[in-house]
């Protein structure tokens, strides 16, 4: 398993910093909401009793070192807070950010409904340029410009996936996936077939993505210890917005061929060479979209006591906006230490 512990003190101090201003966006929206601080609920508070039973069910077996998985939500949670939402009480909605994703409280849904915890589009936002503020509701900002995967600051960006977005694909079950993000006859693909076609989308999902959909693990609360299916693909995911294709990544300074495919709500990376349980990943689309939409980390907003935060900007320094800082020689997440799990936290 990858990780950064084998690196010098100084190395590894250079590379969270460098890791740090990636997540601030490099071309951003150009809109920018301002964080308010009696609302805002600080990172590592979970924003609402649902969201902790959604995060319990998937990530706590993760988080207690009980299962080796990759991540479904994230470590713990980051920022919660109320957001403009046409159908909403009062106009908002209460939604909370996590690495992979954000949770949306649905206060319609009656509280035991699978729909009371929804979760954004926010992959097709950040590729659109639109940002959701209600059922038929958009507001235009510039599409993201952030690396999709990997933690390098080079690689394939949202922004840059608007037309592959907007193309149609025939049936290509049973097919090898061999398409690729730009011409490299230095590429060497892996052997992959595709395993399905969404007609919703008219989009083909691979083997190894369909597997991953379909898998089956120890859960947490409430059915703590049971092997159950770990979630509903669709309700997860959404449906695949492009086609999946083969390209470099950087992760930790080494480059890999990987896999990438859009969904609505997620992003899902495949990388054969890492071990089993984390060669195929979902992105940390929930820090990219709070970045791109706020301009700040999704982990660290400090209520200043003035019942308002300043708008945040692109040039917030890391120290200020820092999802991950360090004290010492040690990474602190969310005020905690942090146990580095092989590249699923950075993806």
């Amino acid at each position: 398993m990858l990780s950064a512990s084998h690196m010098p003190k100084t190395a590894r101090l250079l590379f969270a910093v460098s890791l740090l201003v990636t997540l601030l966006p490099t071309g951003g929206s150009d809109r920018r909401a301002v964080a308010n601080a009696e609302t805002d609920v600080p990172a590592a508070t979970f924003g609402a009793p649902e969201f902790q039973a959604a995060w319990n069910r998937q990530d706590a077996p993760v988080a207690a070192g009980q299962v080796a998985r990759s991540w479904v939500w994230g470590p713990s949670p980051g920022i919660a807070r109320q957001e403009p939402y046409a159908e909403g009480s009062g106009g908002t909605r209460t939604v909370q950010y996590f690495d992979k994703a954000r949770m949306e409280l649905n206060s319609a849904a009656h509280t035991q409904s699978p729909w009371r915890v929804t979760t954004g589009l926010l992959v097709a936002e950040m590729v659109k340029g639109k940002v959701q503020t209600g059922a038929s509701q958009f507001e235009e900002a510039t599409p993201s410009e952030q690396v999709v995967a990997g933690d390098g600051v080079e690689g394939p960006r949202y922004k840059e996936f608007a037309k592959a977005a907007q193309a149609k694909s025939p049936d290509k079950t049973g097919e090898a996936v061999t398409d690729t993000l730009a011409a490299d006859p230095a590429l060497r693909v892996p052997s992959m077939k595709y395993a399905h076609f969404a007609p919703e989308t008219a989009h083909n999902i691979p083997t190894a993505f369909w597997t991953y959909m379909h898998q089956t693990g120890q859960v947490g609360t409430p059915n703590a210890g049971k092997t159950e299916a770990l979630f509903d693909w669709v309700y997860l995911l959404g449906y695949p917005i492009t086609e999946a294709y083969w390209t470099k990544i950087s992760i930790e300074g080494r480059e890999y061929t990987a896999l990438i495919q859009l969904y609505q709500r997620r992003t899902l990376t495949y990388v054969a060479d890492l071990p089993a349980g984390w060669q195929v990943q979902m992105g940390n689309v929930g820090l990219h979209y709070y970045a791109w939409r706020y301009g700040a980390s999704a982990g660290a907003e400090e209520a200043t006591g003035s019942g308002q935060a300043p708008t945040p900007t692109a040039t917030a320094t890391a120290a200020q906006h820092a999802f991950v800082t360090i004290s010492g020689d040690q990474f602190v997440y969310a005020n905690a230490p942090v146990k580095l799990k092989g590249t699923n936290y950075w993806l």
